[in-house]
C-alpha cells in the first residue's frame, strides 16, 4: 500500500469515529503508518500541517505538498511549519500543481518523496493498527456473520493484545468506517459482511490461485464456526 493510500484511508478512518478525540487518534496514526501527505489545499489542511508537524511521532513522518502558485510567499504557514519541517525534520516539502492535469507528475512525486523518508519501526500490534486491521474485521464478520457487535469485543479479549483500550478504539473506527463505506452492515447490533466487503477482503490478492486459497481457507473457517453455534 502506497502512503498515499495509507494516509487517506486513515482519514477516512478517523471521520467515521465519534467515541475519541482526533488527537488521541493522532498518536495511533503516528504508529500506524511511515509516512503521510498532506495537499495543502483547504483550512481542514491547514489545521492538520499545524497538529501533524508539532506531533512528536509525525513530524518527521510528512510529505507536504504546496501549489507552485504559492512557492516563494511569505505567509504564516511558510514561515512557520514549513520552514520548520524543513530545518527540524526528515519529512519533506513539494512545490507542484495540484490539478488533474499534473496528477500523473504529482504522484511520482508524492512516491519518490516518501521513499526518501526514513523508515522507523512500526508498531508490531497489528491490531492496534487501523490500516492492517481492516481485512481481519472484514475476514471476522465473515466468518461468524451475523456477527453481534458485542461479541466482536469479547474476541478481542482473547487476542494477543497489549494495549486493549487501544485495540477497542481502533476495533470501533474500523467497524464504523466499514459501515459507512457499505462493506459491513449492522442490523439489530448484529454485523454482516456485504458484496462490496467480500470483494475488499479478496482484493489485495493477486493471483486466482493465492484468491482461491483465502476463498477456502475462510469457507473452512465459516463452517466450522456455523457447527459450534448449531452444537452450542
Amino acid at each position: 500500500m502506497s502512503s498515499l493510500r495509507g494516509s487517506l484511508q486513515f482519514i477516512e478512518l478517523i471521520s467515521g469515529h465519534h467515541g475519541k478525540d482526533l488527537l488521541t487518534l493522532e498518536n495511533v496514526l503516528a504508529n500506524s503508518v511511515h509516512c503521510v501527505v498532506i495537499l495543502l489545499q483547504s483550512p481542514g489542511t491547514f489545521a492538520e500541517l499545524g497538529a501533524f508537524s508539532n506531533h512528536a511521532g509525525l513530524c518527521n513522518k510528512l510529505v507536504v505538498v504546496i501549489d507552485n502558485e504559492y512557492k516563494g510567499r511569505r505567509s504564516f504557514i511558510s514561515l512557520g511549519p514549513i520552514r520548520y519541517l524543513k530545518t527540524h525534520t526528515t519529512s519533506k516539502v513539494l512545490y507542484s500543481d495540484i490539478n488533474s492535469a499534473n496528477l500523473s507528475k504529482l504522484t511520482k512525486q508524492v512516491a519518490d518523496a516518501s521513499r526518501e523518508i526514513p523508515k522507523q519501526p512500526l508498531a508490531l500490534d497489528y491490531l492496534a493498527n487501523p490500516i492492517a486491521s481492516v481485512r481481519f474485521y472484514l475476514a471476522l464478520t465473515y466468518i461468524f456473520d451475523p456477527l453481534p457487535k458485542t461479541l466482536l469485543f469479547e474476541i478481542l479479549k482473547h487476542l494477543p493484545s497489549k494495549e486493549l483500550d487501544t485495540t477497542n478504539t481502533v476495533a470501533q473506527t474500523v467497524i464504523n468506517n466499514l459501515v459507512k463505506r457499505q462493506e459491513i452492515s449492522i442490523d439489530s447490533g448484529k454485523l454482516s459482511i456485504t458484496e462490496k466487503g467480500i470483494d475488499n477482503l479478496l482484493h489485495a490478492y493477486v493471483t486466482k490461485k493465492r484468491t482461491g486459497d483465502i476463498s477456502s481457507y475462510l469457507s473452512d473457517n465459516r463452517l466450522e464456526a456455523l457447527n459450534l453455534t448449531m452444537r452450542k
